[in-house]
């Protein structure tokens, strides 16, 4: 039995929507939390496992984690987004990933230093800002596809290239299970 998957979504906008759906068509356990009742709702949000709306400490106590979890910052509030990622900094994940252009992960581990958290290096190499692969999609569920690709990508440490790309067709045909040539 393959180990658990977890997704953890931090933020119940729109945006998350369609990543959720994405987290858990791949048979992941998502969850969803934010701070605002209104966005925070089984209605919202049908297919995520859990759906949690509290205050930061507590929702991120609430959750599971384990060496396959993947967290992704969607609140578009840097003070909440700092708030939660100091939370996250002792947690066991392989992935961080936050929204927004390259300079915001800059703001965002000034924040959290402001916060009176120091970020260990390990925790500092697993956030990602901007997130997602390039795909060259800006819509919603665009953006979601790349960030599910990117999160699959790390968590079974590959490198996200074209497996057309590969130099021995063996190799691809070892990746994808099945015979290329007929």
């Amino acid at each position: 039995m393959p180990p658990l998957t977890r997704l953890l979504i931090f933020g119940a906008g729109d945006d998350a929507r369609p990543l959720c759906e994405i987290g858990s068509s791949l048979g992941w356990h998502v969850s969803v939390a934010d701070r605002r009742a209104p966005l925070a709702t089984r209605a919202r949000f049908p297919r995520a496992r859990a759906v949690l709306s509290a205050d930061w400490d507590e929702a991120v106590d609430a959750l599971g984690f384990s060496p396959r979890t993947a967290a992704v910052l969607m609140m578009h509030s840097l003070e909440d987004d700092a708030r939660v990622l100091s939370l996250l900094s002792g947690r066991q994940l392989s992935y961080i990933g936050a929204l927004g252009p390259a300079h915001r992960r800059r703001w965002l581990f000034e924040e959290v230093a402001a916060l009176g958290v120091r970020l260990n290096d390990d925790v500092r190499l697993k956030v990602r800002g901007p997130i997602g692969l390039d795909l060259g999609d800006r819509s919603v569920a665009g953006i979601a596809v790349a960030v599910a690709a990117e999160i699959l990508a790390q968590l079974n440490v590959r490198d996200a290239q074209p497996l057309h790309t590969q130099a021995d067709p063996q190799t691809v045909e070892s990746r994808l299970g099945v015979c290329l040539v007929g």
